[in-house]
């Protein structure tokens, strides 16, 4: 089978990203398979995977109806190089929309399959816009396959056809960081304190600013404590300003952007990581942080509840977090409820799932 995958890709950060990353790696053992990203960044493709790279200009409007324009004709291209079986979006759009024109253009036979990963629907569906195109998009697709339950209730509620809908959950393979925390710390220079961890943009989607709250609230209490923001984003000069303002840099810490390797060694040696989300469509980092044991404190939204154990979920942060702290039983009993379930999101059963609805769209 010929499967071209449009969609970001590393080093572009993010959840979408890794997602895509380890379903082409496992896709590309038994098919041929194209990926057709963002920006010119000289990416290598490896066997069965060819990389196709779309040049950008990082300004906003710009950026999207440039990759619209300039990845709608190199689909054309890969089509002509030999004719593709499927074509996979992953997010509503810009890629959904490429894949959507373009065989509505060509009337290519290929399948076409869309995978939202949540701000595409539940931020996208905010505007007249938007919801017009994710209505195109879902239409016209043979599948929107959503990365929660959460998700696909919200794609029914916009006027999908709930029977195009197929769930498949995020899935995670090994390659996590080796070492204990405390080496980890050291390695990577980070201060001999307790670690409370935020990973993600820094946006309010992400909550990065109710992190600061938290970190505010807790550090003038807790002098033991240091609040790690792995990430960047439009949020980074009011985060600190507020950080300056409220007396507390020097409890709190900005790593800046991260791979995923790095991203991941930051959390693993933290002894807690915060998931404040506003809007959540399925909550990788959380997964991440509950497969290596570190213990999640999580908002109610959107699809955290789905991914994890009631203990971790919480309307009262500050609370649940110093009980973290602090209450070694109740620290042992999270790491241990949400290791048992994150068990249960895994990479070969995600990857399977996709390529029998590649097969048979079931």
């Amino acid at each position: 089978m010929k499967i071209c995958m449009i969609s970001p890709y590393p080093p572009q950060v993010g959840g979408v990203p890794v997602h895509t990353e380890s379903l082409v790696r496992r896709l590309s053992k038994k098919h041929e398979v194209t990926v057709i990203t963002y920006g010119k960044l000289g990416r290598k493709g490896s066997r069965n995977v060819e990389i196709v790279e779309v040049p950008i200009v990082n300004v906003k409007f710009l950026r999207g109806l440039l990759f619209f324009i300039r990845a709608l004709l190199k689909l054309r291209s890969v089509n002509k190089k030999g004719k593709i079986d499927v074509i996979h979006s992953q997010f509503m759009h810009p890629p959904g929309t490429v894949g959507w024109l373009y065989r509505k253009l060509s009337g290519s036979k290929a399948k076409f399959f869309v995978t939202a990963h949540g701000s595409d629907i539940l931020s996208l569906a905010n505007g007249r816009l938007g919801r017009r195109i994710i209505k195109w998009v879902g239409g016209s697709c043979d599948r929107l396959i959503c990365v929660s339950k959460h998700l696909a209730g919200r794609a029914q509620a916009l006027g999908m056809n709930p029977k195009k809908i197929k769930v498949i959950y995020n899935g995670m393979a090994g390659g996590l960081p080796s070492g204990g925390k405390e080496n980890l710390k050291k390695r990577m220079k980070l201060p001999d304190m307790k670690l409370v961890t935020f990973a993600g943009r820094l946006t309010e989607a992400k909550g990065a600013d109710i992190f600061m709250l938290l970190a505010k609230h807790l550090a003038h209490r807790r002098k033991d404590v240091c609040f790690v923001l792995v990430g960047d984003g439009p949020q980074r000069k009011s985060l600190e300003l507020f950080c300056e303002k409220a007396g507390i840099c020097d409890q709190v810490f900005f790593a800046g952007a991260k791979d995923h390797e790095e991203t991941l060694m930051y959390m693993k040696a933290s002894d807690a990581v915060v998931v404040p989300s506003r809007i959540e469509g399925f909550g990788l980092t959380a997964l991440e942080a509950m497969k290596m044991g570190v213990p999640v404190v999580a908002s109610s939204s959107g699809a955290l509840p789905e991914i994890m154990s009631p203990v971790s979920v919480t309307d009262n942060m500050p609370h649940t977090l110093v009980r973290i702290l602090d209450d070694r039983k109740f620290r042992s009993d999270m790491i241990s409820k949400n290791k048992k379930i994150s068990q249960k999101f895994t990479l070969e059963k995600m990857c399977d799932e996709t390529e029998r609805l590649y097969g048979n769209g079931s």
